[in-house]
């Protein structure tokens, strides 16, 4: 699937946990977002699947975050001040926008 933009609904919201980076001595809770791609499926074998794509994220809302960036995109606006106080992440299962261009397919 190449680069670009879909309209998804995101299907799935995967709690990683804590992931350490010995390297750098941190760690970040992550998390994985699953889109279901409108419109296209992928064949496996004999069986047609409803394409999916996902990327992982630090879990974080800060300006610099990659989830932030990615959920603004989906949205297709900038979150306010008060969004983001109250912001809920699961809030994103099952809705629609349009899906982060570099996610990988699933």
């Amino acid at each position: 699937m190449s680069e670009g933009m879909y309209e998804a609904v995101c299907t799935m919201l995967i709690d990683m946990g804590v992931q350490n980076n010995p390297l750098f001595g941190t760690s970040f809770r992550k998390i994985r977002l699953v889109w279901e791609v409108l419109g296209q499926t992928v064949k496996i074998g004999d069986q047609e699947y409803p394409r999916q794509i996902s990327k992982e994220f630090t879990n974080s809302l800060s300006d610099k975050s990659n989830l932030r960036k990615a959920l603004q995109f989906w949205r297709g606006k900038s979150f306010t001040p008060q969004e983001l106080k109250g912001f809920d992440l699961r809030k994103v299962l099952g809705a629609g926008g349009c899906s982060p261009g570099d996610a990988q397919d699933r």
